[in-house]
């Protein structure tokens, strides 16, 4: 009879064991998930503050008047220059030009022939420039 209350007393033990065991990893689990759970909202914040961001310089994008370079509509213009044989063309002329976006594309007789891409407005319309209108 003595073997009768060890055997339950044994396996009271074991459950309490396991029992704090079990206890012990829920509180870890519960732990971590509160963790993730602290840095999903972090990052769901950040990703808010920087979708307020795009949507500011966006509007601000929006608003802006400025050059239009797009490969598939580009536009040239040219600009001839006559250059006499005793005055000819100084290289502060030359840089100059370079400055206003002229590239020299070739020389006929007495003149440069410079060119450079259209500058085009951006309206507030989409593809609607006021050379449209």
């Amino acid at each position: 009879m003595k073997i009768a209350w060890i055997i339950p007393f044994v396996s009271g033990l074991l459950a309490i064991g396991c029992s704090n065991n079990a206890q012990s990893d829920t509180d870890k689990a519960a732990k971590s998930a509160a963790t993730s759970l602290e840095d999903m909202a972090k990052t769901i914040k950040a990703v808010s503050k920087t979708a307020d961001q795009v949507q500011r310089i966006s509007s601000r994008i929006r608003n802006i008047k400025g050059v239009e370079m797009s490969h598939s509509h580009d536009k040239w213009e040219y600009k001839l220059v006559s250059v006499t044989s005793n005055a000819g063309i100084s290289e502060d002329d030359l840089n100059d030009y370079g400055k206003e976006g002229w590239e020299l594309t070739t020389r006929q007789g007495d003149t440069l022939i410079f060119k450079r891409r259209k500058v085009l407005s951006v309206s507030d319309k989409q593809g609607e420039s006021p050379e449209d209108k």
